[in-house]
């Protein structure tokens, strides 16, 4: 015992010992603050103090504005949109940004052809050919586009039951509709649907000046649409029941197709695109 309490008290003068003066610290990031000190004042009167800052209510903000919840909706109802107002795009400051941009040729002008046969109970798909004049009739609220995040349609399965789908334009954004008959080139049988791939989902608020409109009412209109790019069907490609293959279709060339962006209203989808190949009908 003796000899254990010998062995500490030397061990205890030995590191006295060698404790004198200061010590030689190398820079270590995991310390940067004790190395930063020299800057602290100059950063606090350029930015404040360190507990003024706080990640919290820009998070906050963020699930604000993407939490979009939907409630439950009756089978029976074709589709579903959020009512909110909080995310919208100023259509002139929009147009200007993506100046140049083929995705936005003649957007207003399209726009408004879509507006105007959804109030005179046109086939919005293909709408006439509209007047200036016609289009000047077209009053938007605070020239507007309201936002959504996502929007569910409820269809009736090969079985004869109803399910739902949900589409976004993220990670379910193809929709399929139905064609207007016409025979497509070479004389071929024509294909019963169309297909379009989701870009935005907008609703609008909208006054008709104009004495044709169904709809008389002085307050301005909600109408739901989407914002699409057309897909077509490689006629090329050898496909159908005999050849027990499914169809394979491409997005139109901007170049040379000038319909191949457009408006969907949400009433003509049938659903969303099928994806065998991951079993899901």
């Amino acid at each position: 015992m003796a000899r254990r309490w010998r062995k500490a008290a030397l061990k205890v003068k030995n590191s006295q010992s060698e404790v004198k003066g200061p010590h030689q610290r190398y820079f270590n990031m995991l310390t940067y603050k004790l190395h930063a000190l020299g800057d602290y004042v100059k950063a606090i009167y350029m930015f404040g103090t360190t507990d003024n800052f706080s990640t919290q209510v820009v998070h906050d903000q963020l699930s604000y504005v993407w939490n979009e919840p939907l409630p439950s909706c009756a089978p029976e109802d074709h589709h579903q949109m959020s009512k909110s107002y909080r995310q919208f795009r100023d259509i002139p400051e929009r147009l200007h940004r993506n100046k140049g941009d083929v995705a936005v040729k003649d957007f207003l002008p399209k726009l408004k052809d879509h507006i105007l046969a959804h109030l005179l109970s046109y086939d919005s798909m293909e709408p006439p050919a509209f007047s200036d004049k016609e289009r000047n009739s077209i009053m938007i609220d605070r020239n507007r586009l309201y936002r959504h995040k996502i929007i569910r349609v409820n269809y009736t399965t090969y079985n004869l039951r109803r399910a739902r789908n949900s589409l976004n334009p993220r990670t379910h954004a193809d929709v399929m509709v139905l064609a207007n008959g016409e025979q497509e080139d070479g004389g071929l049988i024509p294909h019963p649907y169309w297909y379009a791939q989701i870009v935005e989902i907008f609703h609008i608020l909208v006054t008709h000046a104009g004495g044709d409109s169904h709809n008389h009412n002085s307050e301005p209109q909600r109408i739901k649409f989407l914002w699409v790019r057309w897909l077509a069907r490689d006629n090329n490609h050898v496909s159908g029941w005999k050849a027990h293959h499914p169809h394979r279709v491409g997005f139109l060339n901007t170049n040379t197709a000038d319909n191949a962006f457009g408006f969907l209203d949400l009433s003509q989808i049938i659903r969303g695109v099928s994806r065998f190949k991951r079993g899901l009908i």
